[in-house]
């Protein structure tokens, strides 16, 4: 039937699309947090890092979107 049951709630399996779209979401949600996470540490090191990984984020949200694009034309 294409459902999971995992502990008692119906869970069903996502298509490739709606996986892309969850992590595209997640990974976009990621960026904000690392941008914001920067301006609120004192830290000059964890600042760094924090836009480091903003920055790395961005391109696994551009590179979601290009797959997203070619699945759905």
């Amino acid at each position: 039937m294409g459902n999971n049951v995992i502990q008692g709630v119906m869970k069903m399996r996502l298509d490739t699309k709606d996986i892309i779209k969850q992590k595209l979401l997640d990974t976009q949600e990621n960026v904000r947090d690392f941008q914001q996470y920067a301006k609120d540490v004192k830290d000059h090191e964890t600042i760094c890092v924090f836009k480091q990984f903003a920055e790395d984020e961005a391109l696994h949200a551009q590179k979601l979107q290009e797959i997203l694009d070619r699945l759905e034309t």
